[in-house]
């Protein structure tokens, strides 16, 4: 891929009065499955066609049903692509046939509209090698997404954003401009999203509408999937705050929802996928631990918190977070302290984020699990699933010790399984 296009006007929210002012964004959501979504500026019938090669014919890809009725007669539409190779590049197509009027028996449509093609880089490569960047608490902060996604390199094919990319959505413009155009960006860019909620995710008028834009796995805002030898799971924290804050007005409970995601994971660490996958990952935007001064409440059971008793002694490689504003790892003693046996990687952003730095990188390969911005490799023997590292001398004393507590951790783990 060579250099990231930039927003351009998308900055701004536009009248979509045909099909591609917005394109269409890809969102990995299933092992299997990539939700493309796309706005029109009316009702209409919206279709996605795809295929794996320029010279192959188009596929119709999955619409999106609703008890047995396929969505159509808005302006948000969307559509499953199953079965994709995951080594070759995926091309996407829009089409939209707006409604000229729904009738009980006939619905008539006026012409077909054909949006741009989109071409969506391979989310591996054939080594089985992935690359992500990781961004989270971008805080409608558009301009600064792809700067920094770049800072970490152009060959990334997917992208995770940890939370908080939305600043507390107040109206359907906010979730155009600030969740919606930003993974249409991504996608523009061959980049597929992966989208975890965050906290100011739940707030504002327009939160219980961010599915309309968001797909989600089983309608949930969590899940897991496999990516070539990685088994990557990603969680809802919930809010940071006691449900009777009054930032709340008394509009949100999530007690019942976190023990819900807490048994579904207890599950999911349990089963084969996650059992035979060389490496582990988990995404949440909350950390699990009590949050630093600017971020700290009486919540010693928020939904992070919740997750690490069912996530301690199941072989997690690498945890990421967001949500303190500044990048941070959590080391040994600090993991100790919240009876953690993995590393947690924080992520930086909020109102001090930079473009060159703040993005975090991750490649994933057979036999390597790399954080090349911070130097940290772990090395694995994929037959004999067996964990050896190696020295940089060149890191500074700081930087060193604290991947000597990183790896620690890791060994120990290691040694248990």
């Amino acid at each position: 891929m060579g250099t990231l296009i930039s927003f351009g006007a998308q900055t701004q929210s536009q009248p979509l009065d045909k099909v591609g002012n917005l394109e269409p964004w890809v969102q990995l959501i299933a092992t299997d499955t990539l939700a493309v979504t796309f706005l029109t500026g009316g009702a209409a019938k919206g279709t996605v066609f795809w295929r794996q090669g320029e010279n192959e014919e188009w596929r119709t890809a999955a619409p999106e049903t609703k008890d047995g009725l396929v969505v159509a007669n808005g302006t948000i539409q969307r559509s499953f692509i199953k079965g994709f190779d995951p080594v070759k590049p995926i091309y996407i197509k829009p089409v939209s046939e707006p409604i000229k009027s729904f009738g009980a028996y006939n619905v008539s449509f006026s012409g077909a509209k054909e949006g741009k093609e989109v071409k969506i880089k391979a989310p591996m490569s054939r080594d089985g090698r992935i690359v992500l960047g990781v961004i989270c608490d971008l805080h409608n902060q558009l301009p600064r997404l792809l700067p920094t996604l770049k800072a970490v390199g152009d060959d990334l094919s997917l992208c995770v954003l940890n939370g908080d990319i939305c600043d507390a959505p107040n109206s359907t413009a906010d979730l155009i401009n600030y969740l919606a155009t930003p993974m249409a960006a991504l996608s523009k860019n061959g980049l597929i999203t992966l989208a975890v909620r965050g906290n100011h995710e739940c707030r504002g008028a327009a939160a219980r509408d961010i599915p309309d834009y968001l797909a989600r796995p089983n309608d949930r805002y969590y899940g897991a999937l496999t990516l070539g030898c990685a088994r990557i799971v990603f969680l809802d924290t919930g809010e940071d705050k006691p449900k009777d804050h009054s930032e709340y007005s008394g509009l949100i409970d999530f007690d019942a929802y976190l023990q819900e995601e807490a048994e579904w994971l207890k599950k999911e660490v349990e089963s084969a996928e996650w059992q035979t996958a060389t490496w582990r990952v988990v995404f949440m935007h909350i950390p699990p631990r009590e949050s630093p001064e600017e971020h700290s409440y009486p919540v010693t059971e928020n939904g992070a918190r919740i997750f690490a008793p069912c996530l301690v002694g199941k072989g997690v490689d690498l945890a990421i977070s967001g949500h303190e504003h500044k990048e941070s790892f959590l080391n040994e003693e600090e993991a100790k302290k919240y009876n953690l046996d993995f590393p947690v990687l924080i992520g930086g952003g909020g109102s001090s984020f930079k473009t060159a730095d703040l993005a975090q990188r991750l490649e994933i390969a057979p036999g390597e699990l790399y954080l090349p911005k911070e130097n940290w490799r772990e090395t694995k023997k994929v037959d004999q699933k067996q964990t050896s590292s190696s020295q940089n001398n060149q890191k500074s004393n700081d930087i060193w010790s604290k991947i000597n507590d990183i790896w620690q951790i890791i060994e120990k783990n290691r040694q248990k399984q």
